[in-house]
């Protein structure tokens, strides 16, 4: 090998190194929870883009346009929060405060359980007021849910929510909390108590 050849081997050599270094490495892909974040805090278009491919073309379609705007349901109360924030990771989700109140509205994220191409994340919603979680008899009955999620064309994508009902049936108290007192009802009927 001549040292005009092996110089210009070194030169092809030296050329390919300093490419391959100053391309920047790819971003991490997107974790199920990032992708949640986004459809909660993007507005309509974050919402949209998370949405199986099947319900895009589904709301994309005649008399449908509305429903798609109706998807940044999180902007509201980001608007009317001084201080709204998500969160990568932990267990807070999402975060707001309402000073006016001095009251505090969070997003819970109690499991995380990804197999594969899916991802169940169980949360739950809490209210605070002054620094106290609030015991809210209805909203502790609707207070948890199970977000699927499932990657298609390598996006996670919300596939299915999932709604637990809690009824606190041996709580001595469960009559106070959904009434004026005993012998009134959940839903404001009368109980023959004996």
């Amino acid at each position: 090998m001549s040292l005009r050849t092996a110089v210009l081997l070194l030169v092809i050599f030296a050329d390919s190194f300093l490419l391959a270094q100053s391309q920047a490495p790819a971003p991490p892909p997107q974790t199920p929870r990032q992708a949640l974040i986004e459809m909660i805090s993007g507005g309509q278009e974050g919402a949209m883009k998370h949405l199986t491919v099947e319900m895009q073309k589904s709301l994309q379609g005649d008399g449908k346009s509305n429903a798609a705007s109706q998807l940044a349901a999180f902007d509201q109360i980001r608007a009317a929060s001084s201080d709204f924030q998500v969160f990568e990771s932990g267990e807070v989700l999402i975060s707001a405060n309402d000073p006016k109140n001095n009251g505090k509205f969070e997003v819970h994220v109690d499991s995380d359980d990804l197999s594969g191409d899916t991802d169940n994340m169980d949360i739950s919603f809490h209210q605070f007021r002054d620094g106290v979680e609030q015991d809210i008899p209805y909203t502790a009955m609707l207070s948890r849910f199970t977000v699927g999620m499932k990657r298609q064309a390598n996006i996670w994508r919300l596939n299915e929510i999932s709604v637990n009902i809690k009824v606190p049936v041996g709580d001595p108290k469960l009559l106070e909390k959904f009434g004026s007192g005993r012998g009134t009802g959940m839903f404001g009927g009368k109980v023959a108590m004996g």
